[in-house]
């Protein structure tokens, strides 16, 4: 996929067009189609793979499940999932989106069938990333979003930050805290891994936190959210 601001710019317009899940699961599709016996060769040998920055480990283990590690965050699935997903939609509708997924990818001009992998697995790594963000600021308060911000700015601060941007939050907002008290206000952050304290108890962005910003910017979405 290229790298290019024009290329990150289209895809992004095609994702805001295309529905979340179809856009993911074509992806998937397209990649088992083509590269079947290749991916089950591929992942019965290889236990490391780096595409273009992201760095996975897979491990194999009984009853066709892998591990899947992506920064450190495991997750299980079943390699079902890749067998079943064109059964979740009609031919047609694969089709249509398999069209926008070879424009999107360049894949018809691309030349080895590793070259073709790596770009299909790119570019469905970099909407999955797209699509957790989202979910992530569908979630998110506009405070937390301003805590982020700061810390990008101004570095690591002391944990008392988070009863700052709560009260602050709370005294504009209270019928939003309601159900929402100060413990929950920092584990949202943690838990998705925007932020972590380091061992001198200070509170730091992490590279996902930051990208994240990024993404939000860069997608012009409304970063002055409430609460």
């Amino acid at each position: 996929m290229p790298d290019s601001n024009s290329s990150y710019s289209d895809v992004i317009d095609i994702i805001n067009t295309l529905k979340w899940p179809v856009v993911v699961i074509i992806c998937v599709v397209f990649v088992a189609i083509y590269f079947k016996k290749e991916l089950k060769s591929f992942f019965s040998k290889a236990n490391k793979l780096s595409v273009k920055g992201v760095g996975m480990e897979f491990e194999t283990g009984k009853e066709q499940s892998n591990t899947v590690q992506v920064q450190g965050v495991q997750e299980k699935y079943e390699s079902s999932i890749l067998e079943n997903a064109t059964k979740l939609f009609r031919v047609e509708t694969i089709n249509l989106f398999r069209g926008y997924v070879q424009r999107e990818t360049k894949y018809d001009h691309l030349s080895s069938d590793r070259e073709k992998f790596e770009t299909l697995l790119n570019y469905s790594i970099t909407i999955y990333i797209m699509k957790q963000f989202d979910l992530i600021y569908d979630m998110i308060f506009g405070s937390q979003i301003a805590l982020l911000q700061l810390l990008i700015s101004k570095g690591s601060q002391n944990q008392d930050i988070f009863g700052h941007y709560y009260n602050q939050a709370k005294e504009k907002y209270p019928d939003a805290f309601t159900n929402f008290d100060l413990d929950r206000y920092p584990k949202f952050l943690l838990s998705y891994d925007l932020l972590f304290i380091d061992k001198d108890q200070k509170v730091q962005i992490t590279t996902l936190g930051i990208d994240f910003i990024k993404y939000l910017i860069d997608t012009r979405k409304n970063i002055y959210k409430d609460f």
